[in-house]
């Protein structure tokens, strides 16, 4: 049996650790970073009711790329009918430039502020990042932060809005499996 992607310890989300599996399966290997101020950032979407979606970002040699993953239908739907198959997923990838606001952000430590964040209300969205930063790595989850109104959700939700938009650069094309 191959060991889980899913860490049951404490700081995990309430996921399925086999439906994230099924989700993470889907997704490319991460890339390391090589050079002292290269990063690699990763935020995996896990929604209530929508399709699940990825965006990896890598900075090497002072050039950010940003890979963005959609899946077609929902991966949990899809995932307690059909376990053994793969869901279609639309892929894509574009160059980010050094003053990209994503870039400048991750950059002045955004990620280092994303902590592990759990909302008051209950189920929702869930998102999950894994950044490293040379040989230091960072990891975090959080719950419902774009509808929370509490003060540490912010630096998911300017986190969040920074993919969305670098995501807007992204040309996507279909993938199957």
């Amino acid at each position: 049996m191959e060991p889980s992607r899913h860490d049951t310890g404490s700081g995990s989300p309430p996921i399925d650790p086999n439906y994230f599996n099924f989700v993470m399966g889907h997704l490319p290997p991460r890339k390391t970073p090589s050079n002292v101020g290269d990063w690699t950032l990763r935020v995996v979407h896990f929604p209530e009711s929508s399709p699940e979606s990825a965006w990896d970002i890598h900075y090497q040699n002072g050039v950010g790329e940003i890979h963005q993953i959609r899946f077609q239908q929902s991966a949990k739907n899809f995932f307690q009918a059909e376990p053994s198959k793969q869901v279609v997923t639309e892929r894509g990838q574009a160059k980010l430039v050094e003053n990209e606001p994503l870039v400048l952000e991750v950059q002045n430590g955004l990620c280092l502020d994303c902590h592990n964040f759990q909302d008051t209300q209950p189920g929702g969205d869930y998102y999950v990042l894994n950044f490293q930063y040379g040989k230091e790595v960072h990891s975090a989850y959080a719950s419902n932060p774009r509808r929370s109104s509490m003060e540490d959700a912010e630096p998911w939700q300017r986190l969040l809005t920074r993919l969305v938009g670098s995501s807007l650069l992204v040309q996507r094309k279909v993938h199957l499996g």
